[in-house]
């Protein structure tokens, strides 16, 4: 799939780090696991960059998911959910 933005503000825009899932049922049945750019091979999470001509867009980015459950021919009824992923440190 492919993931790109642009901000309706004026100001540029901080490009976030995401997670892109399929999800059944409540339960995620993809793992990331390739990107155009910025993947992150050992959590499957994408950072996701500013595009080098407009500062207030998000570059287009291509993410590859596998199936990892749920391989039959009928269809499973499958979400997309996009994350984005925000760690909160201590101070």
């Amino acid at each position: 799939m492919q993931v790109s933005g642009t901000s309706e503000g004026l100001l540029s825009v901080e490009p976030p780090r995401v997670r892109v899932e399929l999800r059944a049922k409540g339960r995620v049945i993809s793992r990331a696991v390739s990107a155009s750019y910025g993947f992150e091979e050992s959590t499957g999470d994408v950072t996701l960059r500013q595009d080098e001509a407009d500062a207030r867009k998000i570059a287009p980015n291509t993410i590859t998911l596998h199936v990892i459950e749920g391989q039959s021919r009928r269809p499973l009824g499958c979400i997309y959910s996009m994350r984005r992923l925000e760690w909160n440190c201590p101070d």
